[in-house]
């Protein structure tokens, strides 16, 4: 996983107004994203991310029955 994606966790989870649950989720959904895009682009950069590969995505989570709430973490 890419440092600002753990870094990212990370600031997440020493909130102290967050669940280890909620954690978990924002966690997994991260993690299904940097997939897609690494499977998509061929690349580790997410700054190579386009709105094309995002848009992307969240058909493939509207396609795959995904409650509204993930779409709106990612």
């Amino acid at each position: 996983m890419l440092s600002y994606v753990k870094e990212f966790l990370s600031s997440i989870e020493k909130k102290k107004d967050i669940n280890e649950d909620t954690f978990l989720v924002y966690k997994r959904n991260i993690e299904k994203y940097s997939a897609f895009i690494r499977e998509k682009n061929k690349d580790d950069n997410l700054t190579h991310v386009t709105k094309d590969d995002i848009e992307s995505y969240l058909t493939q989570l509207a396609d795959s029955g995904f409650s509204n709430s993930s779409p709106n973490r990612v």
